[in-house]
């Protein structure tokens, strides 16, 4: 008998024999209840005395392999924010801002005045803003100055200063509202005609309208920032060799970036 029985539970598989062999229906297989006592041993394998569905699973070679966790699903990587390459506005840069500058550049013993000697851009200029005669520039007098080369010069932009003269919030581009110089000037640099004139636009070849208004000028120099010809062929007036601020039209920006020996004139390889 036993071996019959014993050949029916080799013959099934392990539901089927969990289902007959279970007598006492609790789910798993008692020592008593499984057809070979040395065969019960093997199948318990944990040694509870209870032979589980799992425990019979292994034995009739039906144990699933549990299941490979799923790989866990990497987030894709952030793409770090693109930071604006705009350059942020400044405040407008104001007569006052300009004579502080003016003053860091120029008043070389820091006493709050300008010298004759100090001021470098001429006698002839400094006697005309020394008022008071007393030999020496106040901050009035230095303001004075400088508001008569910022109107000369809007009278007549050129590529090399006019984004110093007219873009107030210092953002590369100066807008119509902005612009308060010539009107023709600011048709010549806004090629797109969008009220808008940029740096690229100014250092653009001539177009008809330039070549229009002053053809010779246009022709050798282009609006470029750096003109073909010296700056001595361009600028120095009186012919005495050197550069003034005057001379330039008040543009301290080229002055600042040329003038390597820090006179406040241009002489010299400084404008070869």
């Amino acid at each position: 008998m036993t071996s019959l029985l014993l050949t029916l539970f080799l013959a099934g598989n392990a539901e089927t024999a969990l289902r007959i062999y279970d007598d006492d229906g609790d789910g798993a297989l008692s020592a008593a209840e499984c057809p070979d006592a040395e065969l019960f041993r093997k199948i318990d394998a944990d040694g509870d005395g209870k032979a589980t569905l799992a425990e019979l699973e292994a034995f009739y070679g039906e144990a699933k392999a549990a299941p490979k966790p799923e790989p866990k699903k990497e987030e894709p990587a952030k793409k770090p924010e693109a930071k604006s390459e705009a350059a942020p506005k400044l405040p407008p840069r104001t007569v006052k801002d300009q004579v502080k500058d003016f003053f860091e550049r120029f008043d070389a013993n820091k006493d709050g005045k300008i010298s004759k000697e100090e001021f470098r851009a001429g006698a002839e200029v400094f006697e005309r803003y020394d008022k008071n005669r007393n030999g020496s520039l106040h901050e009035r007098e230095v303001e004075a100055y400088l508001e008569d080369r910022l109107a000369e010069a809007k009278r007549a932009p050129r590529p090399d200063n006019f984004m110093e003269l007219f873009d107030q919030n210092r953002d590369g581009k100066v807008t119509r509202k902005e612009y308060d110089g010539p009107r023709a000037f600011f048709r010549m640099y806004d090629h797109d005609k969008d009220d808008v004139v940029t740096e690229e636009e100014i250092n653009r070849p001539p177009d008809a309208m330039a070549m229009a208004m002053d053809p010779a000028r246009m022709a050798a120099d282009g609006p470029t920032p750096l003109p073909k010809r010296t700056l001595f062929e361009r600028y120095d007036k009186d012919g005495d060799g050197r550069i003034t601020l005057e001379e330039l039209g008040g543009a301290e920006n080229v002055l600042q970036r040329l003038d390597r020996n820090g006179d406040g004139v241009l002489a010299g390889a400084e404008a070869r």
